[in-house]
């Protein structure tokens, strides 16, 4: 386990600070946290990028394969999910730590434990989401907010989908707007972080189409881009989770004051252990 300065979840956190903890908390843990996630995601990105590829290929010379797409769609799905899965079961094991990056064996165990739970989650949320705002809009983006921590629920309460469901409205009640305000501020700062980091290969892909009609040099910076933007993607769900998971632990704190709680123990614990001292070995305080 490497150590780390110790970063505290368990407290009350207003919306800046909700965002400034988020990048203080990426700055200890990225470079362990990134490593693991490139890991697990790498070779579904990769993979991803070739069959855009091979897409791109098929498409310039009119042979579009309708099951590259779909299996192209599934691929592409699957590296977000994952992300927010170890972002998440790291965030969480960190979270019962005093100190330090959990060990590595302990955060696969729990990304095996959480990984059908968690899709399962998101496929209900992405039903109730779309019937919201099928039926209006605005109560679709409620939904759709409340929801926001239902993974994180999932993971850290260990609970199955519904309940952790109503455990979302229960945490969400009072502090909506500042959770939206936390997505979509993050949501933007992400997007303009997202389009710069894919800017370079863009621009090269559409020179290179300019100047060109060679469908296998169109196909091979197709596929250099699409490892771009799928690493910037990945980074980018990294960042977006782990300020959902602040604010996840800041809800709780408001509602129920776990960590007060703990910090009041740990006092008197102290004091309690000293008084059991005294008693076992027949030392007197003194006074």
């Amino acid at each position: 386990m490497q150590q780390t300065t110790p970063f505290s979840f368990r407290r009350i956190r207003s919306f800046d600070e909700v965002f400034s903890d988020t990048f203080v908390f990426l700055r200890l843990h990225f470079r362990y946290l990134g490593k693991l996630v490139l890991f697990a995601v790498g070779p579904l990105l990769l993979l991803a990028a070739l069959l855009g590829g091979v897409e791109a290929f098929n498409v310039s010379i009119g042979a579009a394969s309708q099951a590259i797409r779909t299996i192209l769609t599934l691929i592409e799905t699957l590296p977000d999910l994952l992300t927010q899965i170890i972002t998440y079961v790291y965030i969480v094991l960190c979270a019962s730590l005093p100190s330090g990056t959990p060990p590595r064996e302990e955060i696969w165990s729990g990304v095996r434990w959480a990984f059908w739970r968690v899709i399962g989650a998101n496929i209900v949320s992405m039903i109730a989401v779309g019937i919201g705002l099928m039926l209006v809009i605005i109560p679709g983006i409620y939904v759709g907010v409340a929801l926001a921590t239902l993974s994180i629920v999932i993971i850290q309460e260990e609970r199955g989908v519904f309940s952790a469901f109503d455990r979302c409205f229960v945490l969400i009640k009072e502090r909506w707007w500042q959770t939206f305000g936390i997505i979509l501020t993050m949501f933007v700062v992400l997007l303009v972080f997202y389009v710069a980091s894919s800017l370079p290969s863009i621009l090269l892909e559409v020179m290179t189409d300019a100047i060109t009609d060679n469908s296998t040099l169109l196909s091979l910076y197709n596929t250099v881009g699409s490892i771009i933007s799928n690493i910037a993607s990945a980074l980018i769900t990294i960042v977006f989770n782990t300020a959902i998971a602040i604010q996840y632990y800041s809800l709780v704190e408001q509602k129920e004051a776990p960590g007060l709680h703990e910090r009041v123990s740990a006092l008197e614990r102290p004091a309690n252990d000293s008084a059991e001292t005294d008693k076992t070995t027949g030392f007197q305080p003194i006074e």
